[in-house]
């Protein structure tokens, strides 16, 4: 019976376990195709190691502050909206100001294109 116990106990947690890392890994991976656009951006634009490494410190600060405002409970819909558009326009400068001259070229075009064909 002790054995039962311990072997149903050991199940219960490798499962456990086991969901767990699944959820974090899709959080953090969403999608093969948001990846690939990833990826995509950054071979297009041969951003170096520290302007990716840049980018990607910015876009976790994003992400918190973004995630802090949508808690926000005292905002009403405007207000948190109106806040979330200023959130994303600082956003955009702080990428732009790591990019070269060139690169801010590439990436409006991008935006552009992406937002006509979307």
């Amino acid at each position: 019976m002790k054995k039962i116990l311990a072997i149903s106990a050991l199940v219960l947690v490798l499962t456990a376990s086991g969901y767990a890392k699944e959820k974090r890994d899709t959080i953090r991976y969403k999608t093969p195709a948001t990846r690939a656009e990833k990826v995509k951006l950054k071979d297009e634009l041969g951003l170096s190691r520290k302007q990716n490494k840049e980018m990607k410190a910015e876009q976790k600060e994003f992400k918190a502050k973004r995630a802090e405002l949508e808690k926000d409970t005292a905002l009403t819909a405007t207000d948190r909206k109106q806040k979330l558009r200023e959130l994303q326009s600082v956003h955009l400068q702080k990428i732009d100001s790591t990019l070269t001259p060139e690169q801010r070229v590439k990436v409006r075009e991008m935006r552009r294109k992406k937002k006509n064909a979307g």
